[in-house]
């Protein structure tokens, strides 16, 4: 990444490190506001999730947002960063003790302990999610499961259209075309087991776990569910990275961190009109402003005619119904009957608005 890219990236609101990126977050220097972490199957799991949080510690960023598993409620110790500091030197870390998930071992790694440290300045929010190979229903609510299918971008996708409505989405990082990720030559200064059941896997095959046929399928399959209901909480998304399988399987479009001129600025959503100077420029602003709000109402005008066209086959299977049965029907029935379909009839779509 180039600064500029990594400047554009750090002045986003919202930076959300999934699993073990938060881990090594300063090796790229994207500082996260969230970090959202579901694995809790294992002890490399746990672990990871310990490492991360102590860099978050280590590098002391407050108001870090934690949005994890509800498994691991009753395992989290709240932690202030000056006090992790004199523990990191006191050699606190290297004790005999049982991991968050039960068993007993020596941990010879300097970051385990019997309860994970995170640090009190954060915020959290536990979540439960479907498993991996079902899917399950798109959450309305932080307090139903989220979505899930064969990895957590799916279920942050979810969380981001609760939480974030109406907000573009930008993928950074979400390759899934290898089976090796950006910190690899970091895992050999690392102490603590990391390796969990998915680890020869991804070596066997090369590529993400996510993007592996299993039962005949990959997270892809079900790209185009979830792009369709972003779009209904008015989230667009778009990927930085054209050689990312999201890109070249045509589920996500392609669009640049930073685009070069005010000419593509509507694509990337990125450029003020104040930023364009240029008299030209801000007229090219102005147009791509123009053509990206047309994008967006035909975004939701298709919207509402999917919606119109449930409501005309709910109709029409009434109607199919009404003819068969209204011989054997009361008089009372059929009227009441009558008018439920009227007011289906003389219903108005709600018209779906962006934020």
């Amino acid at each position: 990444m180039t600064e500029e890219e990594r400047a554009y990236v750090n002045s986003c609101s919202v930076r959300i490190a999934i699993n073990k990126f938060a881990a090594f977050h300063h090796d790229v220097g994207i500082a996260p506001t969230h970090l959202f972490f579901l694995d809790a199957y294992d002890v490399a799991c746990a672990n990871w999730l310990q490492f991360a949080s102590s860099e978050i510690l280590h590098r002391q960023l407050s108001g870090v947002t934690f949005v994890i598993s509800d498994t691991l409620r009753d395992r989290l110790r709240m932690c202030d960063p000056s006090d992790y500091r004199r523990l990191e030197e006191a050699g606190y870390f290297g004790s005999l003790t049982k991991n968050p998930f039960g068993w007993r071992r020596i941990l010879k790694e300097p970051r385990n302990l019997n309860r994970i440290l995170v640090p009190e300045s954060g915020l959290f929010q536990f979540v439960s999610h479907h498993h991996s190979m079902v899917g399950g229903e798109w959450a309305q609510t932080l307090d139903q499961p989220l979505f899930h299918f064969r990895g957590s971008l799916t279920s942050a996708l979810n969380y981001l259209s609760i939480s974030y409505p109406g907000k573009t989405v930008t993928l950074v990082g979400t390759d899934f075309n290898q089976g090796t990720s950006f910190f690899e030559d970091r895992l050999k200064d690392v102490s603590f087991a990391y390796e969990d059941w998915t680890t020869d896997i991804v070596r066997k095959a090369g590529r993400h776990y996510s993007a592996i046929e299993i039962r005949g399928g990959t997270m892809f399959d079900r790209f185009v569910f979830i792009v369709d209901r972003m779009l209904k909480s008015g989230n667009r998304l778009r990927c930085t990275n054209p050689e990312s399988l999201l890109v070249t399987r045509g589920v996500i479009p392609f669009q640049p961190i930073v685009e070069t001129s005010c000419d593509n600025a509507w694509q990337a959503g990125i450029v003020s009109e104040e930023n364009c100077t240029p008299v030209a420029h801000k007229e090219v602003w102005r147009q791509c402003m123009a053509v990206t709000e047309k994008l967006i109402d035909l975004e939701m005008r298709t919207l509402e005619l999917q919606q119109k066209s449930e409501e005309l086959e709910s109709i029409k299977n009434s109607w199919s119904w009404l003819i068969g049965t209204t011989l054997t029907w009361p008089v009372g029935q059929l009227v009441e009957r009558i008018s439920t379909i009227r007011r289906h009839l003389t219903k108005k779509p709600v018209r779906r608005q962006l934020k």
